[in-house]
């Protein structure tokens, strides 16, 4: 079994697969400076950009705080003075499970069932947003995904990895 995080250097490093998904999650404008780093809890790492949020529910020894995430997958204890969002307060408890199915755990399967599933039951959204964080959690999917939504609202996926649990947020299309 792959590890998930491990210390290098003197710092921690993300294994390719969640660097994957937390880089897509993350915001690289220099305006919104909050969400430009992994907020570590005792037992989460979670990331934002304001319409996308990830995050990683598993055990891990990292110390709490603020982390910029390289592009080679370090975290560093940058704990700059500024608040990260109360992620908890967005992810939503009244959406409806809409999975079409439980398949085979891959890729293309994957990202075909959330398509299917949520345009089944009329929710529109940027499937182009949601392809790297997904594609980048595959490698790590231990059972098939939940998919919940809402008409006009957001959309939540979540699951089992390897070694924990994941829950991914993305907020709705806006219609013109």
């Amino acid at each position: 079994m792959k590890k998930f995080i491990t210390e290098e250097y003197g710092h921690w490093r993300l294994c390719e697969e969640l660097r994957g998904a937390f880089r897509a999650c993350i915001a690289d404008d220099s305006t919104r400076f909050a969400l430009s780093y992994i907020k570590v809890e005792k037992d989460c790492l979670v990331a934002t950009e304001g319409r996308r949020l990830l995050c990683i529910e598993t055990v891990h020894n990292i110390p709490e705080g603020l982390y910029y995430l390289t592009k080679d997958g370090y975290m560093l204890d940058d704990s700059p003075d500024v608040n990260f969002v109360k992620w908890r307060d967005v992810i939503p408890n009244d959406l409806k499970d809409v999975t079409a199915s439980d398949v085979e755990v891959n890729e293309n399967y994957v990202l075909d069932l959330i398509a299917y599933s949520l345009n089944r039951v009329g929710v529109y959204f940027h499937i182009e947003m949601m392809l790297e964080p997904i594609k980048a959690l595959c490698g790590l999917l231990a059972h098939p995904v939940k998919i919940e939504a809402k008409k006009d609202g957001p959309v939540k996926i979540s699951g089992d990895i390897e070694h924990g649990k994941f829950v991914y947020l993305q907020m709705p299309l806006t219609k013109k």
